[in-house]
């Protein structure tokens, strides 16, 4: 059965390295705010981020009719949406989604 995961991966570019959370349908929850420069500060990032996830709150924000989310902890964006919402419910809903799920997601390796 397939699950919710993080999925660290390497950008087209090669140059850094990046993480997503995807549903069990491989659709992308969120995403890293910024790339890393490591694999190594990226796991740790995802680590730090499933520790942190239920105490952030949601930063909605409206850009040319289209709603999207932030996790912020502290000031700090931890995560971001992958995509962006027609309405503001949707964004919430997208929003608590990925807060359930990131806190028990797997991680896979780095993809290639």
């Amino acid at each position: 059965m397939a699950v919710a995961r993080f999925q660290i991966y390497r950008s087209a570019a090669r140059a850094s390295v990046t993480w997503r959370l995807l549903s069990a349908n491989n659709r992308g929850l969120g995403k890293a705010v910024a790339p890393y420069p490591t694999d190594s500060e990226c796991a740790k990032a995802v680590a730090e981020l499933r520790e942190l996830v239920a105490n952030g709150r949601a930063l909605l924000t409206r850009d040319a009719q289209l709603w999207s989310w932030r996790l912020q902890l502290g000031g700090v964006d931890l995560a971001v949406s992958c995509r962006s919402y027609q309405r503001r419910l949707q964004a919430q809903y997208a929003f608590r989604s990925f807060v359930e799920l990131a806190a028990d997601a797997p991680v896979a390796g780095l993809e290639q």
